[in-house]
């Protein structure tokens, strides 16, 4: 979905922009092109992302639900995942690509306690959501400078006149200005959203710590909490899986020693 979406807005727009400059006749097809290409991801794509960002972020919900025994009843809310749908969508990773996912969470968390061990695992997943969407802004930002700057260059060095610039470089700009500067502002915004539940869960742990609260306001801040990551998660970015490869081990390491440095104090 996403690589199709880059292909269509960027890639392509790209190499048309190279191809009008070596064949003029083209630039009105290709300006034709990008008009459409634009409207189509405005509506078509975008509601189409929405709705799979939150099947993904449903079955997230599943999953945490199972793993870490938090009942936040979503469900009553959100229609649950079919398990045909998650077979069939699991069914793709049968090849072991993504077997290092199968320990998520660190086993060492098992050496806190239930509730520390629930707040632990939410706080990993808001900081790594929240980490992951930090690089993902910066790529954005900066392919968007690097993209403008290059069409812009091509321009100058060829000598384009400024109704040829207009019609053609402008216009290959437009699908990929629409892309970059919609997923920037969603990107920031969910960082944002990721930041206040982290603050949330930190908050409470420390009340937990400083036995502040009882066993069943904390379960009630738990519960509350999932459903804030739930929420967060419904109205994130897709993020390509190349990219969170990337930082994986980085994170994972910080992650560990996270937790080391937890269980000491405990």
């Amino acid at each position: 979905m996403k690589l199709w979406q880059v292909l269509t807005t960027i890639e392509l727009p790209i190499l048309m922009t190279l191809l009008s400059i070596i064949l003029p006749a083209l630039q009105p097809f290709i300006a034709i092109y990008n008009i459409f290409i634009t409207i189509i991801d405005s509506f078509h794509t975008n509601k189409l992302k929405r709705e799979l960002t939150q099947r993904a972020a449903l079955i997230q919900e599943k999953f945490d639900e199972y793993v870490l025994g938090i009942d936040t009843c979503s469900f009553e809310i959100y229609d649950k995942p079919i398990e045909e749908d998650i077979t069939s969508l699991s069914s793709q990773y049968a090849d072991n690509k993504f077997i290092d996912l199968k320990d998520w969470y660190e086993k060492d968390i098992s050496n806190l306690g239930l509730i520390e061990g629930q707040l632990f695992a939410q706080r990993t997943n808001t900081w790594w959501d929240g980490k992951l969407k930090d690089f993902y802004l910066n790529l954005i930002f900066w392919s968007f400078i690097i993209i403008t700057l290059f069409i812009c260059s091509l321009a100058l060095f060829f000598a384009i006149d400024f109704k040829s610039f207009i019609l053609n470089f402008l216009l290959t700009l437009l699908p990929i200005f629409n892309f970059l500067i919609r997923e920037y502002l969603d990107t920031k915004s969910s960082i944002e959203e990721s930041k206040k539940v982290y603050n949330y869960i930190i908050k409470y742990s420390e009340k937990l710590k400083g036995n502040e609260i009882n066993e069943k306001e904390i379960t009630n801040i738990i519960s509350t909490g999932q459903i804030l990551i739930l929420r967060s998660r419904i109205h994130s970015v897709l993020i390509f899986d190349s990219f969170y490869k990337i930082y994986k081990n980085n994170f994972t390491s910080i992650v560990k020693s996270t937790l080391k440095n937890i269980i000491k104090k405990s």
